[in-house]
């Protein structure tokens, strides 16, 4: 019996999912620039009295809307990767 107890625990801890070592795992920080908040929307003032300016005001705001996605994409990469080093280092 106690001979098949040792081997189950052998079999059992085989099975276990090992952590990687804190020392082996060399993952540098994600860019800052991409941690930064998106930029908030530009009010339009009461002096844009024309179509033209809250026309340029609105276009501006939409080239800093596709910039932020494309960081915060930029940034979901980053985590994949991360994730993908530590699978990588657990199997």
């Amino acid at each position: 019996m106690i001979l098949k107890a040792g081997a189950l625990a052998l079999v059992l801890t085989g099975c276990g999912v090992s952590t990687p070592s804190a020392d082996r795992i060399d993952l540098a920080p994600p860019p800052a620039a991409l941690l930064e908040p998106c930029g908030r929307p530009v009010p339009v003032p009461e002096t844009a009295d024309t179509t033209g300016e809250q026309e340029r005001l609105w276009g501006r705001d939409r080239l800093e809307l596709v910039a932020c996605g494309d960081e915060k994409a930029a940034l979901a990469a980053w985590a994949q990767g991360v994730v993908g080093v530590l699978v990588d280092e657990t199997t």
